[in-house]
């Protein structure tokens, strides 16, 4: 054990110089070791959750400073207009969509669904926002916000059966996504029914529903069937 001659501190092993002084070491008694580790790391190696909380930190900063340039050029160079407000509003929704995951550090209770209705949220703010400064009529509450709403719903069904069934094969997964999926095209297409009755359509989600509703049958029957899961594992290397 060795100690500075100059400030009398307790020196490692591996040390050549005093940490708190900078006095070369001296000690014939004990040479030193080149092989010895230091007794505090070389380089600082920040978890991963705190390194993606840095990130995070630095993209808001990013995304925060085109919002400051371009709202005083809007008020002093182009009164009247309102561009500033979408280019501020939909950084702000990909900023509460990508950014805010990683600043939060504990995850709270059901936070799938706290997430999910966040987002929906969020997005009708969005678009009301857009159709505030933009549009006329009152498609708004008519259509905009039921679909949203129906997403929503939709989202936390399959959320919540998928957490249920976490060890459920996946084909059978998928079957269920595909069954929200034919769900929401059929209430998007009865909401521009109700809202809109003399809206000639063109059926475009009716053919999504039909479409993902028959191969969600598929792969609920392949998910059912060993035999023929076998032969697609074989076929298609699943």
């Amino acid at each position: 054990m060795s100690y500075c001659v100059n400030c009398g501190v307790q020196l490692d092993d591996s040390a050549k110089v005093c940490a708190l002084c900078g006095t070369p070491v001296l000690n014939p008694n004990q040479p030193q070791s080149d092989a010895a580790e230091p007794p505090y790391p070389q380089t600082v190696v920040l978890p991963l959750e705190e390194r993606k909380r840095y990130g995070a930190i630095i993209a808001s900063l990013v995304m925060l400073l085109p919002i400051l340039v371009c709202i005083p050029i809007n008020y002093f160079i182009t009164p009247g207009e309102y561009w500033s407000v979408y280019v501020a509003a939909t950084l702000i929704l990909l900023w509460i969509y990508f950014v805010t995951p990683f600043l939060i550090r504990r995850k709270l209770p059901h936070s799938p669904y706290i997430s999910l209705v966040l987002d929906g949220v969020i997005t009708a703010a969005y678009i009301y926002v857009m159709y505030h400064y933009n549009s006329s009529g009152s498609w708004f509450l008519r259509i905009a916000l039921p679909m949203i709403g129906a997403f929503v719903v939709l989202g936390c069904i399959l959320i919540r059966y998928l957490t249920k069934n976490k060890k459920a094969p996946s084909i059978r997964k998928i079957a269920y996504a595909l069954v929200m999926v034919a769900l929401y095209a059929a209430a998007t297409e009865f909401i521009f029914l109700i809202s809109m009755p003399n809206l000639i359509v063109d059926c475009a989600a009716l053919s999504i529903f039909f479409t993902t509703a028959v191969l969600a049958i598929f792969l609920r029957f392949a998910s059912d069937s060993k035999r023929f899961r076998a032969w697609l594992s074989r076929k298609f290397f699943m």
